[in-house]
């Protein structure tokens, strides 16, 4: 909304006149500004104890020896990778209405992943500020971040492609598309913020098991290489 602006009158030679007019005038920009309820802030996060004593935490074997990751710039659909709480329903996309992420989706997204590979990464460890001594390089790309509504119930939808890529020849050693859908039992805030926080740990864990599959892959097609095996990222 554009500021208010009171115009200043002046009254030559009448002092009093001047100071009750600038008294109008502030008077004027104090009860003319809107009051807006503030939008609550949310946040999600990787956060495994959400998925129960029985969750499906990552049982790839721990690697002997630490197996550096160099994290690309995960990409992200527009429509939620901002502070805004996306929907669906119909093919009809919304926002939830005076409720907002702490931070951009996207920021929070890339939080999670670096946090889940440093807490459950079994010997893996990302780099996210360039290759440095990484070996290899994870891709992510998310296609659907967002709340379902599919006849009055509502789901919480993670889905993304993911690409692991051998930096020495920039062959590609592993590709999947990984989703993670959990159910609300409520249609409220608190119920969908937990629910992105289980899809969110399920696809990093997901992620974690991805590569150990893909670099013990990789290092076995370099043992025994075969022509036109692997491919090549571009």
């Amino acid at each position: 909304m554009r500021p208010v602006t009171m115009k200043a009158f002046t009254v030559l030679g009448l002092a009093a006149s001047l100071s009750l007019g600038a008294t109008l005038s502030l008077s004027g920009c104090v009860t003319l500004l809107p009051k807006e309820k503030p939008a609550q802030l949310y946040r999600f996060s990787y956060d495994p104890a959400s998925l129960g004593k029985d969750s499906d935490v990552s049982q790839a074997p721990v690697s002997p020896t630490p197996i550096p990751l160099a994290l690309s710039i995960v990409m992200f659909p527009q429509a939620s990778s901002g502070d805004r709480v996306l929907t669906s329903e119909n093919n009809q996309l919304s926002y939830v209405a005076d409720s907002r992420w702490a931070v951009p989706a996207q920021v929070l997204f890339n939080e999670a992943v670096s946090d889940g590979f440093a807490r459950a990464g079994r010997g893996l460890q990302l780099e996210a500020h360039g290759p440095g001594a990484a070996t290899y390089r994870l891709e992510l790309n998310v296609r659907k971040f967002e709340t379902d509504y599919h006849r009055g119930k509502a789901t919480v939808a993670v889905d993304m492609d993911a690409r692991l890529v051998r930096l020495t020849d920039h062959a590609i050693v592993g590709e999947r598309y990984v989703t993670a859908d959990v159910g609300m039992p409520r249609n409220d805030m608190s119920d969908m913020v937990e629910a992105y926080s289980k899809a969110t740990t399920q696809a990093v864990i997901a992620l974690i098991d991805f590569s150990h599959e893909s670099i013990a892959t990789g290092n076995d097609v370099v043992a025994n290489p075969a022509p036109g095996q692997v491919p090549v990222a571009k």
